[in-house]
């Protein structure tokens, strides 16, 4: 029962480190029009859904994150002069990914 709780957790942490990986990228490709950010959404949220599930929240959630990101950097929702904007953004999903990293490890090394 053990070993398969530890695959279900190995996989669920595959999976929230692809979706967070392919979020972080389609929010770089959301800058430009026409791209595909918006495709990378929808393969993300569903990655980043599994993920939270199997166990992985914090993956989970950041992936979610970025990907609302994604959706909120295309030129199309925050017209350019808004670059304020994006930096805060951007900023405060840089501080979340501490914070969960932190939580982690305090998690991993408590008794």
């Amino acid at each position: 029962m053990v070993a398969i709780r530890e695959k279900r957790k190995s996989s669920s942490w595959r999976t929230g480190a692809a979706a967070l990986t392919i979020s972080m990228v389609s929010s770089y490709f959301s800058y430009a029009p026409f791209t595909p950010a918006i495709v990378l959404v929808l393969l993300t949220v569903p990655l980043a859904m599994v993920a939270t599930i199997g166990g992985s929240w914090r993956l989970g959630l950041s992936a979610l994150y970025w990907s609302g990101v994604s959706i909120l950097l295309f030129p199309t929702v925050i017209p350019n002069s808004h670059n304020f904007l994006i930096d805060i953004i951007v900023g405060v999903g840089m501080a979340l990914l501490v914070l969960f990293g932190a939580s982690y490890a305090f998690s991993v090394t408590r008794p």
